[in-house]
């Protein structure tokens, strides 16, 4: 489920749908030439 052979699909799979479920956020940015940064971020209750 994390590698598909379709490459109109390339960036999908179930691996990054998981992360867009789990994370309060999720930031993909890609230029060409000079890479891809993902940035995710999850909020966590700390209690004592």
């Amino acid at each position: 489920p994390l590698y598909t052979s379709k490459p109109e699909l390339e960036r999908s799979g179930m691996g990054f749908t998981v992360m867009e479920t789990f994370m309060d956020s999720l930031e993909v940015k890609s230029e060409e030439g000079k890479g891809t940064k993902v940035v995710m971020k999850k909020k966590f209750n700390i209690v004592s």
